[in-house]
């Protein structure tokens, strides 16, 4: 009788002969890098692998976070994002400082479109700011400048006229003030939409850093399994070259039986 050709083993489908334990231990690999994926949960007495993560792998069953935590490229890669976001982080902290010191004080109306600015308002930053509306050089000392002057024309006009206690003055300053108030609403709005430009630039560049980790991460599982497959590399993370057993039957002088890879033998 003629033994079968060996058939190659596939991982991950749905397939006679699979390698379950290696399909668990990917699966949990999987969920500790994609937190959003839920395993399904296990029927009783099924005998499911509830190991946690933290346990150490039963021997033959491969550990994918520590191997994909010691491959070179992925380490280099996220590396490199983390720096990367520091960065961003920074860049967009300076450019709300800068707004904020030249509007001349910090507006009231903060939200999630323009972000956290908790750190940002320092003291350095909350000094400037009035030290450049106390200069006149701001945004909201140029407003109250231009509506001072505004005042003090109407009101000289008025006194050359003769009519500065009239019902006059009261109508002049209360247009000069509503024009004023409608100034400043619309600086602060202009400032806030900056603000939430900032912000959002800086959230599409993490984006990016996030979509350039996962396919990191995703070539890096690839790669492993192509390693572990063709036997370069081992379930703790060596390389080396496979690894060939001797059975006791052989050390006993026994001769060896066993059928290579894609050979078959008479029986």
């Amino acid at each position: 009788m003629a033994l079968a050709k060996a058939a190659p083993y596939t991982p991950y489908v749905n397939s006679p002969g699979r390698n379950k334990s290696s399909e668990d231990a990917f699966t949990s690999a999987a969920q500790t890098f994609y937190p959003s994926l839920t395993a399904p949960a296990a029927a009783p007495g099924t005998g499911a692998n509830t190991t946690s993560p933290t346990t150490p792998s039963a021997p033959g069953v491969v550990d994918y976070t520590t191997l994909l935590a010691n491959d070179p490229i992925l380490g280099q890669t996220l590396a490199g994002n983390k720096a990367q976001g520091i960065q961003n982080l920074a860049q967009l902290n300076a450019q709300r400082q800068h707004a904020l010191i030249g509007f001349g004080q910090v507006p009231t109306a903060e939200g999630a479109a323009v972000g956290d600015l908790s750190g940002v308002i320092d003291p350095t930053t909350a000094a400037l700011a009035t030290q450049n509306t106390r200069a006149g050089t701001s945004t909201v000392a140029q407003l109250l400048k231009a509506y001072q002057q505004k005042q003090e024309s109407d009101t000289a006009n008025l006194a050359a006229r003769g009519i500065l206690r009239s019902g006059a003055y009261n109508q002049h300053s209360t247009e000069n003030l509503g024009g004023y108030n409608i100034a400043s609403s619309q600086a602060t709005g202009q400032l806030l939409d900056y603000l939430t430009g900032l912000y959002q630039g800086y959230l599409q560049q993490q984006q990016q850093l996030t979509g350039v980790g996962t396919q990191a991460t995703n070539d890096a599982m690839a790669r492993i399994i192509a390693q572990i497959q063709a036997g370069t590399l081992g379930a703790g993370g060596s390389t080396s070259s496979p690894a060939t057993e001797t059975p006791a039957s052989v050390a006993a002088g026994i001769p060896d039986r066993r059928v290579s890879p894609g050979r078959s033998v008479a029986v």
